[in-house]
């Protein structure tokens, strides 16, 4: 009984420190390590979740880094993931007991973990976890377009298509054949007047930032033209590769795939780091 209770104490506790959920279907999912040494928690894997709490206690000296991750399930779960520094949570440096809290939407992120650098003279527990805390404030519904890299239903590349039953057929997004014509759908944010923008393409191998728009935009999806070794990172920047991450192409993909940003959030614009080995990739954005 005293277990039962001291179980619910801690649930209770956390998820009253992780902001609240305003969408029922995006789930509210946490972890705690209890160490004395440096390592870097498990994964915990995203779907929807915009919002993440990071909570130490115990500690006496420690530097905690939350992390995220766009890639693979694959390459989670095999260690070769790759991570970039949460700085919306305690500016992605976490030295002291405390609870952190930053919102992470917009991102197309599939995982999240505390990545302990350094720690000592006591054993720290360290609680995180992540909820769709983002207020889901539903919009008028309409029909809206969305950019496609081509398809077998006779759309040319770089056009727009009604949304309708659209899949990856492996090559390109295609079209279920029988569904012409535009269907209503009913959006959480940002569908209401949206305007797409003809495809932007950078180019693989490009070693200086690049300015993919330099005024406001949101970033829906990208188009993987050329595999590249490196991750390629953009940010919600007008001109220089620096701020707020809205985009990680991961390292490894590769040509024909497809990056799915579903309104990622260029409030300044949208540049992209340089790099010998970044892909080659097609930007589709809108207002």
């Amino acid at each position: 009984m005293i277990r039962k209770l001291l179980a619910t104490l801690v649930t209770v506790t956390f998820a009253a420190l992780l902001p609240s959920v305003a969408l029922a279907d995006i789930p509210t999912i946490q972890n705690t390590v209890v160490t004395s040494s440096t390592l870097a928690t498990p994964w915990l894997p995203l779907s929807g979740q915009s919002a993440c709490t990071v909570l130490i206690t115990g500690a006496t000296t420690i530097t905690a880094v939350p992390q995220l991750t766009s890639d693979t399930p694959t390459n989670i779960s095999n260690g070769s993931a790759v991570a970039v520094t949460a700085t919306t949570i305690g500016t992605g440096s976490l030295t002291a007991n405390g609870t952190y809290t930053g919102n992470i939407a917009g991102l197309a992120l599939t995982g999240f973990r505390v990545n302990i650098t350094a720690i000592s003279g006591s054993t720290a527990t360290v609680t995180y976890g992540c909820s769709g805390a983002v207020a889901g404030t539903t919009q008028s519904g309409g029909s809206v377009t969305l950019p496609f890299a081509g398809n077998a239903s006779g759309v040319a590349a770089g056009a727009n298509q009604s949304v309708g039953l659209v899949y990856y057929n492996g090559t390109t997004m295609d079209a279920v054949r029988g569904t012409a014509g535009s269907v209503s759908v009913q959006c959480t944010s940002g569908c209401s007047g949206s305007v797409a923008d003809a495809p932007t393409a950078l180019a693989a191998g490009v070693t200086t930032t690049t300015v993919i728009k330099n005024v406001a935009r949101k970033l829906y999806s990208v188009l993987v033209t050329v595999a590249g070794s490196n991750a390629l990172t953009c940010y919600d920047n007008a001109s220089a590769a620096s701020g707020t991450i809205i985009l990680i192409v991961p390292a490894g993909s590769t040509a024909g795939s497809i990056v799915s940003a579903p309104g990622a959030n260029g409030a300044s614009g949208i540049t992209c780091a340089g790099n010998a080995s970044n892909p080659g990739v097609t930007f589709f954005t809108g207002t």
